[in-house]
């Protein structure tokens, strides 16, 4: 296709009403095109090769636990629970070391 680019097509549409069509609703058909250039950039460059280190230690495994809750994220541990009743899942983990990412889920 030329000229070479990126077009992009969608719809936009104004309605009045959530759940009716009325005759002031409008919809516009949205055309976009942008267009490719190539330019050829000359300039001198030095790029030096990257330095790597390999850096190793041992972090303390975080002490994590897993906790199911009746009714709500801030209710009480249950044991058990019947079908349809609302429950939440929760688990936590605590580390003594200051640089582990720790995520917790709920």
């Amino acid at each position: 296709i030329e000229p070479r680019g990126l077009t992009v097509n969608f719809t936009v549409i104004i309605s009045f009403h959530e759940q009716f069509l009325t005759t002031a609703d409008q919809a516009y058909s949205i055309c976009c095109f942008y267009m490719e250039t190539e330019k050829v950039i000359n300039a001198e460059l030095e790029v030096s090769m990257l330095t790597t280190a390999v850096q190793t230690k041992n972090v303390p495994m975080p002490e994590c636990r897993y906790e199911v809750l009746g009714g709500s994220p801030g209710g009480d541990i249950i044991l058990q629970a019947r079908v349809g009743d609302p429950v939440y899942h929760k688990w936590s983990c605590h580390t003594s070391s200051s640089k582990t990412l720790l995520v917790e889920y709920h």
